[in-house]
């Protein structure tokens, strides 16, 4: 019965996304991750939707763009929180906190040494030889200015992901995989305890650039991807 339940309700919020979702903002669709008991982690609804599951909670992540803004919805249950980004002021805000953190304060760099870190897995959503690399550290402080003092793995992985979008051309299905599947364990304490006591530090994405070949009408096409290379911490 339970089981049952929960495909219905799955269904349910799938039914009124594809009704008031109108933007697509997305690079790519269909992106399934199951985690090792069977349960849906990340699943694309559609062009601007995003469903995320620890196998007994689920929320979704929504994202419309317009000249003006990106907004990033969060929608847990009947609770529906966002995050705005405004392309004038390059400033993003919290409808938790109501406080704003500047994209000009992400610090952003080629150089991926760091001197304390604590690595997450990442598999890679694209293959071949990385040809650029990017790397974007997030203080604690930053996060906590938007999530609050009250906050879910959900609102973790869906702040991080807003941020990053704003720079990378990463497709948003994929990077919510890499990033919701990489916040566990160790990780995943070491960030909620650096953002609940505003600590020092922060966290740090790299994103390479890879380049890709297949075969295609008897040629070796070529062309470019990213992926996720390792979500860490710095202190």
């Amino acid at each position: 019965m339970k089981k049952i339940w929960k495909i219905f309700t799955v269904l349910t919020v799938i039914s009124a996304l594809f009704i008031t979702c109108t933007v697509s903002v997305f690079a790519q669709t269909g992106i399934s991750v199951e985690t090792s008991n069977g349960n849906i982690s990340v699943m694309a609804l559609n062009n601007n939707s995003v469903y995320m599951s620890d196998g007994d909670t689920f929320a979704v992540m929504r994202v419309n763009e317009t000249k003006q803004e990106i907004k990033y919805e969060i929608v847990k249950g009947e609770e529906i929180d966002f995050l705005i980004y405004d392309k004038n002021t390059n400033k993003m805000t919290s409808s938790i906190t109501g406080q704003s953190i500047s994209m000009d304060d992400i610090l952003v760099t080629d150089d991926t040494s760091s001197s304390k870190e604590t690595s997450g897995t990442i598999i890679p959503m694209a293959v071949g030889d990385v040809v650029e690399s990017h790397t974007f550290k997030i203080s604690y402080a930053q996060i906590a200015a938007l999530v609050g003092d009250s906050y879910s793995k959900y609102d973790l992985a869906y702040t991080i992901v807003a941020i990053m979008w704003v720079f990378q051309g990463v497709a948003i299905t994929t990077i919510v995989s890499l990033i919701y599947g990489a916040l566990k364990g160790e990780l995943l304490n070491r960030i909620v305890d650096g953002v609940k006591n505003n600590a020092p530090g922060g966290i740090k994405i790299t994103i390479d650039k890879v380049e890709i070949r297949k075969h295609q009408g008897g040629k070796m096409v070529k062309g470019y991807g990213y992926k996720v290379g390792t979500l860490t911490t710095y202190s």
